[in-house]
């Protein structure tokens, strides 16, 4: 069982925001971007993929990013919301940039797209973020540029990890699944170990720094037996 703060976020309802582009999409559904109708708040608004994935996914979820809440390194979570016409349950959450697979894709042409310098800043805060998040006995199992968002400014780079839809809590006992993306994956988790802890994101954001370094996945297979 994931554990979670005692406070509670009220359901509201999707028609109090006003969505403004589609920001993410892909296997674990959809994020747009949406703005508050009376506030002006600007936040993502993440919809699980298949209609029959269920209300359970979604309260997961919602529980991971409930328990970090005030981790300055993980996407902050302002609530859920339900839709009117499919009373689906959809998480709202920070809106904090593009993803570092946006960034890296767009300087594909450059040999170094990010400074050691700054390489050096997001992974203190990448490492900072896993900590306290593996306090609370939670591992994330999909570390990967996709999951980590930036922010950006001429004075600072601050980067914040989503998508907890694989998460684990440690208090439920193994066998766990062999679950994420397998550039990104632990050695133990494809050579399908199903007692793995913490470190499989340890691993995970090892290769995320090589890849911020280099501009390249480090390890790129394509299945599970050549990625060993």
């Amino acid at each position: 069982m994931v554990a979670c703060s005692r406070k509670r976020f009220a359901v509201g309802s999707t028609e109090e925001y006003e969505e403004t582009c589609c920001i993410g999409e892909g296997g674990y559904g959809t994020v747009v971007k949406a703005r508050h109708r009376v506030t002006g708040q600007v936040v993502a608004i993440k919809r699980l993929g298949a209609p029959g994935q269920g209300q359970s996914a979604v309260m997961r979820e919602k529980s991971f990013l409930e328990a970090c809440s005030g981790n300055p390194f993980i996407v902050g979570f302002h609530g859920l919301v339900r839709a009117l016409d499919s009373m689906e349950l959809r998480l709202v959450m920070e809106h904090v940039g593009p993803s570092i697979r946006d960034v890296l894709l767009q300087s594909a042409d450059d040999d170094a797209p990010f400074s050691e310098t700054i390489v050096r800043g997001i992974m203190w805060q990448l490492l900072t973020g896993a900590k306290k998040m593996h306090a609370l006995h939670i591992v994330h199992r999909d570390i990967k540029p996709e999951n980590i968002l930036i922010s950006a400014n001429d004075q600072s780079v601050v980067v914040k990890i989503c998508d907890f839809g694989l998460a684990l809590h440690m208090s439920d006992a193994p066998p766990y699944d062999q679950v994420g993306t397998s550039w990104y994956m632990a050695p133990e988790m494809l050579l399908g170990k199903t007692d793995y802890d913490a470190l499989v994101d340890t691993w995970s954001l090892g290769c995320v720094m090589a890849e911020l370094i280099d501009g390249c996945v480090l390890f790129h297979a394509l299945n599970d037996e050549g990625q060993l």
